[in-house]
């Protein structure tokens, strides 16, 4: 795939904003059409916006069993409350709690 132009990055950033992490992209298609992206633009943003979808779960895997581990627990144990899940996918919100804080704290700041 071709490193991505300007007008690409801003469709990526407009799946990310209507489409967030765990939604369907149809939204966000649409959205980008309404946007007055090409069809080559759209398909250029979808692939890299499933790339950022792939790599949001695989952070917000590490930090929940990173979690885990420093709770002394084993991650790959079995979950406490979910039959037949790993013990990490416990963690899941609070890993996704301390992502959001992490995102919050690197926002810039607003005088």
């Amino acid at each position: 795939m071709n490193k991505p132009d300007a007008r690409v990055k801003a469709a990526v950033r407009i799946l990310i904003g209507t489409c967030g992490r765990d939604r369907s992209y149809v939204a966000g298609k649409l959205a980008l059409t309404v946007a007055g992206c090409s069809a080559d633009e759209i398909e250029r943003a979808l692939a890299l916006w499933r790339e950022w979808k792939q790599v949001a779960v695989d952070i917000r895997e590490r930090v929940a069993r990173a979690i885990c581990i420093e709770c002394d627990e084993s991650p790959d144990a079995p979950s406490a409350t979910r039959a037949g899940e790993p013990r990490w996918r416990d963690y899941l919100p609070v890993a996704d709690a301390a992502i959001a804080a992490m995102a919050k704290a690197e926002e810039p700041r607003k005088s």
